[in-house]
């Protein structure tokens, strides 16, 4: 069992039973048990902030419910909490796998996150590169003789 606590202060614990496993597949279509045979299950979840806020709330909803928590309240005091509460998840999903196949359903989440961490770093490579400031720069010279042309026309000068 993992916790997190949201911006209320409120202590959410998050257990892989099935109940939670139904409650997730019916309300965010993301299927856990799938977790080893669905390349595109972690995926799914963690790429979306939204969607993450909604797999928090389809495992919380019954203790939610008996707290009197709205959806919406919920949804907004995840915001300074989702780090901590995306890590909880993601060190609770493998417990929705048999025994046996535990430890391949954490390594593969580990994987996936040593993937999205190389990648994050690529892309704030490419978006401080050379490369990304000349596309800038020329994108940013497009725009500004297209807007000197567009204002020539609209005042009836210039030669187009």
């Amino acid at each position: 069992m993992q916790k997190f606590t949201d911006d209320a202060g409120r202590e959410w614990k998050l257990c892989a039973d099935i109940g939670a496993l139904e409650r997730i597949k019916d309300q965010t279509g993301i299927d856990f048990a799938d977790l080893l045979t669905d390349n595109d299950v972690i995926n799914k979840f963690a790429s979306d902030v939204r969607k993450i806020v909604e797999v928090l709330w389809a495992w919380c909803e019954p203790a939610a419910t008996e707290a009197k928590v709205s959806p919406d309240d919920f949804g907004r005091c995840c915001y300074n909490c989702l780090e901590a509460a995306f890590e909880a998840v993601l060190k609770e999903l493998p417990n929705f796998s048999p025994p046996h196949r535990r430890k391949l359903a954490t390594d593969l989440i580990a994987r996936f996150l040593a993937a999205e961490e190389q990648a994050g770093q690529k892309a704030t490579t490419i978006l401080h590169g050379d490369r990304m400031t000349e596309t800038i720069d020329k994108a940013l010279a497009q725009a500004e003789t297209e807007a000197f042309d567009a204002v020539q026309k609209r005042l009836g000068i210039g030669g187009n």
